[in-house]
């Protein structure tokens, strides 16, 4: 990468995650910006091929995900950015990918880490999303509290995304993860409102102006979309539940307690456990919930699926 004096710069380092918050918000700095290429750390032994591509029926060796540095001289002499974009999260050695990736930052000088992530919630997507904040000391953080962030009071930061900061934190680098809420519902679904909340907070924190018409555009193309998702969540009965069968009491009334035999608990339970592997499994675990209206008193739980942020 190439060196320069670059003014009191921060790190800005994005992955793929969920409702794809982060790549979406650290693309959108790039592109705005007009930040310039800096170089690359080398994709091995961070990642090997794993798959072929096939184009006219011919099969190639895969591509393997790069790891990409951009730099941005601020005009106006407040902090210029290093952006790092890494197109996958590597599955072993992804704290000695954060190591390599700071060793190129203070190289540049940088004093300050961010990175950005997301967090499922029950937010509806025609609502403002909040943005949580976690920092490695109280003054960063409240900064962003300041700022109009929720700090994240507990649960975890997986990935990369967490580990950059702790990783920075031990080099005495102060640094903050910026996390914009999406639905529950749409983890997989590229969610850009949540990404323009964050990038207008860090706009705020670091005074930088940074075009955000594209993701605007690109949050309302996609609200149709989510709020589909939403109706289908709230409105369909999962087919695979197990079937409800009453306790024969036709006279009970509305505000009893719900009753739901052992073997739903039992599903209810193997839902659990599968969707804390795997997140999409949520929605059929709501509906499950929903359908026997037991939501409430597993609300707390559901939502501690996704306290472990990505």
């Amino acid at each position: 990468m190439t060196e320069r004096k670059l003014k009191d710069p921060w790190l800005v380092a994005v992955w793929p995650g969920m409702g794809n918050v982060a790549m979406l918000g650290g693309g959108s700095l790039v592109e705005s910006l007009g930040a310039s290429p800096s170089g690359m750390i080398p994709e091995q032994p961070y990642f090997r091929v794993d798959h072929i591509e096939i184009k006219d029926g011919i099969a190639r060796p895969g591509r393997l995900p790069r790891n990409m540095f951009f730099v941005w001289e601020d005009p106006a002499q407040r902090h210029d950015l290093v952006i790092f974009v890494g197109e996958a999260q590597p599955q072993t050695g992804g704290r000695d990918l954060c190591e390599a990736i700071l060793d190129r930052a203070q190289a540049l000088g940088v004093s300050r880490v961010f990175t950005f992530a997301s967090l499922g919630s029950q937010v509806s997507p025609t609502d403002e999303p909040t943005v949580y904040a976690a920092a490695t000391n109280d003054a960063l953080l409240d900064d962003l509290t300041k700022l109009g962030a929720e700090v994240l009071l507990e649960g975890q930061i997986s990935g990369l995304n967490g580990s950059l900061i702790g990783a920075a934190a031990q080099r005495g680098i102060e640094g903050a993860c910026l996390l914009g809420e999406i639905p529950f519902y749409a983890v997989g679904v590229p969610n850009p409102r949540a990404s323009l909340a964050v990038v207008q907070l860090f706009e705020q924190i670091s005074g930088i102006d940074v075009d955000t018409s594209i993701l605007e555009s690109a949050a309302q193309a996609a609200e149709p979309r989510l709020l589909s998702m939403r109706e289908q969540v709230s409105g369909v009965v999962d087919a695979d539940a197990e079937p409800w069968e009453g306790d024969g009491d036709e006279e009970e009334t509305a505000s009893a307690e719900p009753v739901i035999d052992l073997p739903t608990r039992r599903k209810i339970e193997e839902l659990f456990e599968s969707a804390a592997q795997d997140q999409s499994l949520a929605v059929k675990l709501k509906r499950l919930l929903d359908k026997h209206g037991v939501f409430g008193e597993y609300e707390d739980r559901f939502l501690d699926l996704f306290k472990k942020t990505d």
